[in-house]
């Protein structure tokens, strides 16, 4: 495969996941949550993590980091990984 149809399936991803980020706009209570989902999906996606790699490595479900993406749930463990794999820091969001 040419470096061409990498880029262009990379560009798919990330219109489908900008997408998925902004279909989820109204369901917020918060424009932080918000956010903070978008910031971890553009930072899982530029990094090739996936829910299920999460999920292994934090040993939990993959619906249950869908939740703690979403800002649902709060785990210490994953605000560890955030700011550890992630560089993810509050302060900038």
């Amino acid at each position: 495969m040419g470096k061409r149809e990498e880029n262009a399936k990379r560009k798919l991803k990330l219109k489908a996941l900008f997408e998925k980020i902004d279909n989820g706009k109204n369901r917020y209570k918060s424009h932080f949550l918000h956010r903070r989902e978008a910031r971890i999906r553009f930072g899982m996606f530029c990094r090739g993590y996936s829910q299920k790699t999460v999920a292994k490595w934090l040993k939990i479900s993959e619906s249950y980091v869908a939740r703690l993406i979403n800002g649902e749930r709060y785990s210490k463990a994953f605000e560890k990984w955030l700011k550890d794999f992630l560089d993810f820091d509050y302060r900038f969001i």
